[in-house]
């Protein structure tokens, strides 16, 4: 079962969009905060397209390893040559 989202307007929740869920269905809703940062990154955000997966390799080989000593990012280095 999918996750349906809304918003709450006059204390009734109004759905972005109608529920496949037959009258009578119990539900629970759960506010989504939307002051919390997320960390890393959402399910729905990972590229797909092997266009898409290649600019987020290219981002990732540009971050560069900050918890490394000088002499372990040295040796890094050499292994990836």
């Amino acid at each position: 079962m999918n996750a349906s989202q809304g918003t709450v307007e006059h204390g009734q929740i109004i759905l972005d969009s109608p529920a496949a869920l037959p009258d009578g269905t119990r539900v629970e809703v759960v506010p989504v905060m939307s002051f919390q940062p997320a960390l890393g990154m959402r399910e729905e955000d990972w590229p797909t397209t092997p266009e898409g997966i290649a600019a987020l390799l290219a981002l990732m080989d540009q971050v560069e390893p900050g918890w490394l000593s000088p002499e372990d990012d040295a040796a890094w280095r050499a292994a990836l040559r």
